[in-house]
């Protein structure tokens, strides 16, 4: 029996479809997860909570307060400084002291003694003022003083309030933090991949091999070692084989600490500090043989929500589609059409804005409060989010006029083969009925259960009312040979249509061509040729 693993792994949460295939016969389960209920869930959500032991406890984690960082103590109030007043009296300038002279030898003894009475007399004077200044400033002081020392006794009375307080606070802390989690980790999926800046001491890859193990930890308890695993990846046609490796990476470092370093033990796993961890997890480099042997594939988000369709048949071969995939940090968009039952895929793309952005909790710390996700969309940033789909589906519509100039036709032709074709909305973001928006000549449709093959899903009745969010983990358990994705040229879409100046034989106004097998010609019957929109006149 081949067992093929889907593992949509979330910004929000993660879904996990199993396909098992034996000689013709195909099964599909969605695995469930125990919520702290005790109640089964389709949905393990992306946390990672660091416990007071710095052990980790993943997905359903308890619902605490995260404990807060230590109280450190702060006492802003400056401490008051003595200054004198400025007022102080300087010390006196006395005048010269009398000298004798000719004059004195001439009047004789007195006339000396005279002038150092009248000196005598203006200095004591002098120093009379001065010392009754300095009395008097010296009683300003003291009154000074006096407030002073009462505004630093008030000062220490504040402080020491304030420390009193302090040790309290951190008594407390001490008594929570040894009860309660530390930190509550998220949207580290989103950071792996967007390759943002990330403002926390535990690195976001880390983190999410670390999920990733814990859940192979749980595959492999319920359905052995022996499976090949399929992964969907947010990325464009641009950046797709770089995200493809680092997924590769990521999964092969997870299945090195399952199988590697604990050996299958998952109970020693979790009773791993994150030093601990953080000390055992290499990073495992990409390796196409390495891949290979894993039994690894990696599909583009955009790419993997197609599965069902095709499987349910839900799509019309030949025929235009653009599905819109809106996640928890991204938003996938294909453009394609179905020939043969394969998805001829013309372009894919990845939008770095979800949920997450629209209900504006894009917290680029990854720590988190609590668990419960904003339902509550942002008007604003919905404006900016519909401008951008809006600007890359008319991106996509340029490059197909462009192509269209090489055919004789009328753009009529190309906008009534284009005019209510669906825009297939799928993805968590695809349940609020405001972000399902028509563009262009587009029209909306949503995925539902009738995209499922009724009899081959175990447990499909309990999981038809989440379909849009389950579609992509079921499309990706769907068994696949390989991961390559072949682009097509958009002007492949005209590929049968060639100009009415070559063709010279006509059976009843119909070119012999293969045109006949165009979708355009399927859909809409015969297609006159020339800009009058007349008929073809035969060559004389």
């Amino acid at each position: 029996m081949r067992t093929t693993i889907g593992f949509d792994f979330g910004t929000h949460q993660t879904k996990v479809c199993v396909e098992r295939r034996d000689s013709g016969f195909v099964e599909y389960e969605f695995m469930t997860f125990k919520n702290s209920e005790g109640l089964d869930s389709f949905f393990f959500p992306s946390m990672i909570q660091v416990c007071a032991d710095n052990t980790l406890k993943y997905g359903f984690v308890d619902n605490l307060p995260v404990i807060e960082d230590k109280p450190t103590f702060a006492f802003r109030k400056e401490e008051p400084e003595w200054v004198e007043p400025y007022s102080k009296p300087k010390q006196p300038q006395y005048p010269p002291h009398p000298t004798s002279n000719r004059l004195d030898s001439i009047f004789g003894h007195a006339f000396y003694k005279s002038k150092m009475e009248k000196w005598e007399k203006e200095c004591k004077k002098m120093k009379a003022e001065f010392e009754k200044e300095m009395k008097r400033w010296e009683l300003q002081r003291n009154v000074a003083y006096e407030d002073f020392k009462e505004q630093h006794a008030q000062w220490e009375s504040e402080r020491d309030a304030a420390y009193s307080q302090y040790m309290n606070h951190l008594k407390d802390w001490k008594a929570r933090s040894s009860q309660q989690p530390r930190k509550l980790y998220r949207y580290f999926k989103q950071a792996t991949f967007s390759f943002r800046k990330w403002e926390n001491e535990i690195d976001p890859m880390l983190l999410s091999v670390w999920y990733m193990a814990f859940l192979f930890f749980e595959v492999e308890e319920r359905y052995g070692k022996r499976f090949g695993l399929n992964m969907g990846v947010p990325t464009g046609k641009k950046d797709g084989e770089r995200r493809k490796e680092l997924a590769t990476s990521l999964v092969l470092s997870a299945y090195r600490l399952v199988d590697d370093v604990f050996h299958g033990d998952k109970e020693k796993f979790l009773k791993c500090t994150y030093m601990e961890l953080a000390e055992l997890t290499e990073i495992v480099p990409f390796s196409a043989a390495d891949k290979k042997n894993a039994a690894i594939l990696i599909f583009p988000e955009a790419v993997a929500c197609l599965r069902p369709l095709l499987q349910g048949r839900k799509v019309d071969e030949g025929k235009m589609h653009t599905m819109i995939d809106i996640g928890g940090g991204t938003t996938d968009i294909s453009f394609f059409t179905i020939k043969d039952g394969r998805p001829k895929i013309f372009s894919f793309q990845s939008i770095p804005h979800g949920l997450n952005y629209l209900t504006k909790v894009d917290d680029k710390t990854g720590v988190v409060n609590d668990q419960s996700l904003s339902t509550e969309i942002d008007s604003q940033r919905m404006s900016v989010y519909h401008m951008e789909l809006k600007q890359c589906i008319a991106a996509l519509m340029n490059e197909l006029q462009m192509s269209f100039k090489q055919t004789n036709f009328d753009y009529d032709v190309l906008y009534d083969a284009l005019k209510g074709r669906p825009i297939i909305y799928t993805g968590g973001g695809s349940t609020f009925s405001l972000l399902r928006k028509a563009y262009q000549t587009f029209s909306v449709m949503l995925v539902d259960h009738s995209c499922w093959k009724k009899d081959s899903i175990v447990n499909r009745d309990e999981a038809i009312q989440y379909c849009p969010l389950l579609s992509t983990a079921y499309g990706l358990a769907i068994y696949a040979k390989d991961d390559q994705i072949e682009l097509s040229h958009i002007s492949t879409l005209f590929a049968g249509i060639r100009k009415a100046d070559d063709h010279d034989d006509y059976v009843n106004d119909i070119p012999k061509h293969s045109f006949h097998d165009d979708w355009r010609y399927k859909e809409y019957g015969t297609l006159r040729y020339g800009s009058g929109g007349g008929k073809r006149k035969k060559k004389r």
